[in-house]
């Protein structure tokens, strides 16, 4: 869920059906709200982070283990630096045919 859904769906949609399944279009006009930089970290590191995951899933690697799943920042003033680390992610929920729940749902709607 999150930041790091399409860059995990674009993977997914590669790995299924292959680069000519995946398209880009030209919107013309795209309008963004700009966040100041420190979020804009974070929405990147969140989608860093979903793209090493699928890495670790399709070539069984463990890359974050070693560097943590922590974002760090380094701060400054005149006189100092200091390291903040701020745990960032997005929460990996499972497919939703996998949920029990909504497959019986879905056989129930069928017969409607």
């Amino acid at each position: 869920t999150g930041y790091a859904v399409e860059i995990g769906l674009l993977i997914d949609i590669l790995e299924q059906a292959g680069l000519p399944a995946i398209g880009q279009v030209d919107l013309e006009r795209r309008i963004h709200r700009n966040q100041p930089l420190p979020n804009l970290s974070q929405m990147a590191y969140v989608i860093l982070q979903g793209a090493i995951r699928k890495l670790e899933e399709r070539h069984r690697l463990e890359l974050l283990t070693e560097v943590g799943r922590g974002m760090k920042l380094i701060n400054t003033t005149k006189e100092h630096f200091n390291l903040e680390v701020h745990e960032i992610g997005d929460e990996i929920r499972a497919p939703m045919i996998s949920v029990p729940a909504y497959v019986e749902r879905r056989k129930s709607l069928k017969g409607r």
